[in-house]
């Protein structure tokens, strides 16, 4: 079918590079217990996706001041091509994103650095209207297979619910671009949401928390999900990532450093406090239902590393997905292309 789409600073950056990340104090405060005079880094997002509940646990919870850096309210974008313009065009330090948006600031000569895993799934899903009765117990190849010949709904061309889609059905040997009719219905769940209710399309390759909220509303069920082990392949890939510029990693080192250590510490409060985390997610997902944000925490406490440093595996995974299916082209970096070991031991 046709295709629709078209010092303490300094110290906390030594606590980094030896793997402590415990985090740091100035012992300076201004009003309300806020360190002074601390540097400050420009954090963009992509979207406000649930895998990125950490950064806002941190600001919550004071941990990048604490580890002697000033974090602003993060700049959402809409996309992570926007999101990478903005680094290129100097308003943002730090990207909060996915690996394709890392791979596609290489493959435009770039010089990128890698920062940490934040996300160690791949955090789409593909959500099944009631059109699709293939039973939850079937395999995943059968699965796969029932989506031929159906409109999906995606955020748009060129995107990660597409290239999800694409890495699917080449592994049954079918082309998602030509064996399906792809509707771009844009990155906001609502809208993906009563499309999938209304019946204008079948199923939804979407973002993290799209299932959820479609099962809570009854318009769908989680179909074939990554991030639940549903694809072998997948397990481990690392998709959410920090990531920045050479330059400004050179000219902010110490501040990116302690950034890293606050991030990582909220990585860890999420996996080991859920009633701590839930109550700062409610806040952050505050569009979200009790029962959805139920459903999302263990699937983020699950799939959120404990450490920022990339597994070679799971990197080399989600590079597979992003090469193999278009999704970037150009030359295929290797890790040791894009990390900046003085900040993180990556083995």
């Amino acid at each position: 079918m046709s295709t629709r789409i078209r010092g303490t600073a300094l110290a906390c950056s030594v606590a980094v590079a030896v793997g402590a990340l415990t985090g740091c104090s100035t012992g300076t405060t201004e009003a309300g217990g806020a360190p002074a005079s601390l540097p400050t880094v420009r954090v963009g997002v992509a979207s406000k996706s649930a895998g990125f509940l950490p950064l806002y646990i941190g600001i919550e919870k004071g941990y990048f001041a604490e580890a002697g850096v000033s974090v602003t309210e993060p700049t959402v974008l809409s996309s992570g091509a926007r999101l990478a313009a903005a680094m290129v065009g100097d308003s943002v330090d730090i990207g909060i994103g996915v690996a394709p948006d890392v791979f596609n600031l290489h493959a435009a000569g770039q010089p990128v650095v890698l920062l940490g895993s934040i996300y160690a799934s791949y955090s789409v899903d593909i959500v099944a209207g009631p059109s699709i009765n293939t039973p939850a117990t079937a395999d995943l190849d059968s699965k796969i297979a029932a989506l031929s010949g159906k409109k999906i709904g995606i955020t748009g061309p060129g995107s990660g619910t597409e290239a999800l889609l694409s890495y699917l059905f080449k592994r049954v040997g079918r082309d998602a671009k030509t064996q399906a009719e792809l509707v771009s219905l844009g990155a906001d769940p609502a809208a993906a949401i009563t499309a999938l209710r209304s019946g204008q399309v079948d199923a939804l390759s979407h973002v993290l928390s799209v299932g959820q909220q479609a099962e809570a509303l009854g318009a769908g069920r989680l179909y074939i999900s990554p991030g639940r082990g549903d694809v072998p392949e997948l397990v481990g890939a690392v998709h959410g990532t920090a990531f920045s510029l050479k330059p400004v990693v050179d000219r902010k080192r110490p501040a990116v450093a302690a950034f890293l250590a606050g991030y990582q510490r909220s990585m860890r409060l999420l996996k080991s406090n859920p009633g701590e985390a839930r109550a700062i997610a409610a806040k952050y997902l505050a569009g979200l239902s009790d029962e959805v944000i139920d459903k999302l925490l263990p699937v983020l406490a699950e799939n959120t590393p404990a450490a920022l440093a990339v597994d070679p595996k799971g990197f080399q995974a989600e590079a597979d997905v992003v090469y193999s299916t278009g999704l970037v082209s150009g030359s295929r970096p290797a890790l040791a292309d894009l990390v900046d070991p003085s900040l993180l031991p990556w083995t």
